[in-house]
């Protein structure tokens, strides 16, 4: 089992014991032909993590449960994910942006109700190729984890009671499902 593969275990591990009805809102895995389509409109080569990501869960479920992600975000399946960044990038209005409000190759996979809050990673070739970032709104802020392995090493950390919060925020679960406040 590859690192990224390990973590994510972990995560869906904690999840499933302190928060099992948010463990049941993961889908399914996604088809490989989607993701290979997904590369294709993206141009771009997905990242392994993401590929690993896929093939594990195809998202999670649009219901309360499945919003466990900080800032009420919930992994998102792969179709929403490309509607997400098609409309992203459909808002882009000049270079002066790129990159620094949203970016054709970074790809949103998880999103708030919205969708105007985003954990996106970074598909441009290079040193931030990998990487997690984070999108609201106003703006983006790309590189905040080195990589979608330390993402989820980080909220696992969190749920074994960790002392530093993601994105200002705790867990919290009530009724079988996490939340973070």
């Amino acid at each position: 089992m590859d690192s990224f593969s390990a973590e994510l275990s972990l995560f869906t591990e904690h999840l499933g014991v302190l928060a099992p009805r948010s463990m049941a809102a993961l889908r399914p895995p996604a088809a490989r032909p989607a993701l290979e389509h997904a590369g294709g409109e993206y141009g771009v080569r997905l990242a392994p993590e993401l590929v690993s990501l896929y093939q594990a869960h195809d998202g999670a479920e649009a219901i309360e449960a499945g919003w466990f992600l900080p800032s009420e975000r919930r992994l998102l399946p792969l179709e929403d994910a490309m509607q997400v960044g098609r409309r992203l990038t459909g808002m882009i209005d000049g270079e002066d942006v790129l990159g620094t409000w949203w970016h054709p190759q970074w790809f949103p996979f998880a999103a708030n109700h919205d969708a105007w809050g985003v954990e996106f990673l970074d598909l441009r070739e290079g040193d931030a190729f990998g990487s997690v970032g984070s999108f609201f709104g106003e703006g983006a802020s790309p590189g905040v984890w080195p990589s979608l392995g330390a993402y989820f090493k980080e909220l696992t950390h969190a749920l074994e009671g960790g002392d530093a919060p993601i994105q200002r925020r705790t867990p919290l679960v009530k009724d079988d499902v996490l939340s973070w406040e």
